[in-house]
């Protein structure tokens, strides 16, 4: 359950200052979140950082040390990457992991798509982004290894195949071999969404949400981008796909299609197999993961979840 939103006493504890130095709490919590409350705080001299509040989870905590750890090393490796700094943190917290980053001016990705410029602004810097990702060493970062091998992914599938009732799913273990052997493994964001892309002067200088970065076929970025727009704006892939591929160097054809397609639908399938049996989460995960397997972008469905 997502956590509530603190006093700004309680906020002030949490950051260990004065609750005079807070002087605005706005939250920024998305209608789709389940598990996460995020806060945009400004103080006193005119700084603003985000808080978020994770819900008391094994997950959660998880996902907070992950960020830390992967956001701290980034920085270091890789600063033109635009991941946010991390100002503090606790992922053991009681009652629950909290994650303090510095906020970061300029335009969400997510606004870009009001028309079919914005959107191939958005998709030329989403690209790049990705490609600079992938091009870094995920050694000594800490990160599970499950997507990187073909035996290791086959084995989980099959785990979210048996959980999941999706039509035309198992064929799809059989073609993994081949997907990494087309997108050999390396740093993956993991949700690599408009809403996680800060925009300024046509670059990211704001990579957001670093909770699911993977070791991943080198396409996985791609293929979640790709997903999010046909998802959620499938009216502005046409301007948005062709500056994507073209950033992230991918053809733009049937074949790259069929990869990235391939990918959301493994993607899907972990999270509707992660999602509560029953619940609606796991049925538009299901959904969206046998709209991947048929190509069919018009049967993703377009609820707000993690996009």
């Amino acid at each position: 359950m997502i956590p509530g939103v603190p006093s700004p006493d309680e906020l002030a504890r949490l950051l260990g200052v004065s609750p005079a130095t807070i002087v605005a709490v706005e939250d920024l919590t998305r209608g789709w979140a389940t598990t996460t409350r995020s806060l945009l705080v400004t103080t006193g001299g005119g700084g603003r950082l985000v808080v978020q509040l994770g819900a008391p989870s094994r997950a959660s905590r998880s996902a907070v040390a992950r960020r830390m750890r992967v956001g701290e090393a980034l920085a270091v490796r890789a600063p033109r990457l635009g991941v946010t700094d991390v100002l503090g943190g606790d992922p053991l917290a009681s009652p629950g992991p909290w994650l303090a980053t510095r906020y970061v001016e300029g335009t969400s990705g997510s606004e870009l798509l009001d028309d079919d410029a914005g959107a191939a602004r958005l998709g030329a810097a989403a690209g790049a982004v990705a490609r600079a990702i992938a091009a870094v060493s995920p050694a000594g970062l800490g990160l599970s290894r499950r997507w990187a091998a073909a035996g290791t992914l086959q084995a989980a599938a099959a785990g979210w195949v048996s959980a999941v009732a999706v039509e035309g799913a198992r064929p799809l273990l059989a073609r993994i071999p081949a997907i990494l052997e087309a997108s050999p493994p390396a740093l993956a964001h993991g949700d690599l969404a408009p809403v996680n892309l800060v925009i300024r002067g046509g670059r990211v200088t704001g990579l957001l949400d670093l909770e699911r970065t993977r070791i991943a076929p080198a396409a996985f970025d791609a293929a979640w981008f790709r997903l999010m727009i046909l998802v959620h704006h499938p009216e502005r892939w046409g301007a948005a796909g062709p500056a994507f591929l073209a950033a992230r160097g991918l053809p733009d054809d049937a074949r790259t299609a069929a990869l990235l397609d391939d990918l959301a639908a493994l993607a899907c399938l972990e999270l509707a197999a992660g999602a509560r049996a029953g619940s609606s989460l796991r049925g538009t995960w299901s959904a969206r993961a046998a709209g991947a397997l048929r190509g069919e972008a018009a049967t993703w469905g377009r609820e707000p979840l993690n996009g």
